[in-house]
């Protein structure tokens, strides 16, 4: 971000910085995931001396998200080509009470499949997660490939999508 701040008896001024939250120490509610308001405080400084300091609003909003994470395993490897192929995995997200990923309950997640040699994923099917977040399905093999499970973002999750796992169709 930056800002340009002009004072009357004052030089204008170029501003910038970043905001780091670190959920161990800043966060200690879940319901910090929501929209902040963008406040500044600038030192005035004359002769090396602070002369006041200074507290500025109205420099717009960001939206704080709670991160989330999402795994896959597809079981049995290998499989036999035209088989049952189980996709299991899990949404979880940051419970910045317990400082620690937690089951997200009831949101749905979409089951993508790569092809071996192939860079783009489409998606086979969505799933409902359960209470705990645990995600199960079912599928058909028919090719060597990658599964994967990927999920959007809420209004105070952030989305995630798990690294592909490889299944070899015998």
């Amino acid at each position: 971000m930056s800002y340009v701040i002009t004072y009357s008896d004052y030089s204008p001024s170029q501003c910038e910085g970043e905001l780091y939250i670190d959920p161990r120490y800043t966060l200690d509610s879940n319901s910090d995931a929501t929209t902040w308001k963008i406040g500044v405080m600038a030192r005035i400084w004359k002769n090396g001396q602070s002369k006041s300091t200074e507290y500025l609003t109205g420099f717009g909003t960001v939206r704080i998200k709670r991160a989330a994470k999402v795994t896959v395993n597809a079981s049995p490897e290998p499989v036999a080509k035209g088989k049952t192929l189980t996709v299991a995995g899990t949404i979880t997200r940051a419970d910045w009470v317990r400082h620690k990923y937690t089951g997200f309950g009831g949101k749905s997640a979409k089951l993508q499949f790569r092809k071996a040699g192939t860079s783009t994923y489409t998606t086979v099917k969505i799933v409902k997660a359960n209470s705990a977040g645990a995600l199960k399905t079912t599928v058909t093999a028919s090719a060597d490939g990658y599964w994967r499970w990927t999920f959007g973002e809420t209004d105070t999750t952030g989305g995630a999508t798990a690294a592909g796992d490889y299944v070899d169709v015998k």
